[in-house]
């Protein structure tokens, strides 16, 4: 069985990641916005060649100003402008972070969950030896593949590690 998931994240490291977690919620959430899925749709998620876009028009905005009608808040534009670079670059760090811990995660449980079906297995086989216990312990685990027919963990076991 490969083990290339070996992490062991210090007692202080954890409440530290915590408390920046919090930290993060606390200083965003007063300045994020809600939406519906219904909402999400009617509106425009600007790609790179919008932020561009938009950006020049800000630039233009301000270097034209006495053309431009008072309805548009140019002030107001611009808060929107510096906001869309801020989170944009919040958004690519956190989403690079989301990925390596999905990444690490799916790695990590894939190792945990053939460990657990070689004990499984090593449990039945137990079982099977009248091991005092071990009925209870396979009875307690199978529910696992209860809807899985005739798949044993074994078979998971044997499958995975090929």
């Amino acid at each position: 069985m490969k083990n290339n998931v070996s992490i062991n994240i210090s007692a202080q490291d954890q409440l530290d990641i915590s408390a920046a977690i919090t930290t993060l919620n606390t200083k965003l959430k007063p300045h994020l916005m809600a939406m519906t899925d219904e909402e999400r749709i009617g509106n425009v998620r600007l790609g790179d060649k919008s932020v561009a876009f938009v950006q020049k028009a800000g630039i233009y905005g301000k270097q034209f100003s006495t053309q431009m009608p008072a309805y548009i808040d140019l002030a107001a534009f611009q808060t929107d402008i510096d906001m869309v670079k801020l989170f944009d670059d919040y958004l690519a760090n956190i989403a690079a972070l989301k990925r390596g811990l999905e990444d690490t995660l799916i790695l990590g449980g894939n190792e945990a969950m053939e460990a657990a079906n070689m004990v499984y297995a090593a449990l039945k086989l137990a079982n099977q030896n009248q091991i005092p216990g071990s009925q209870e312990a396979v009875n307690d685990m199978k529910a696992r593949y209860a809807k899985r027919g005739k798949t044993t963990a074994i078979t998971a076991t044997t499958t995975n590690t090929q």
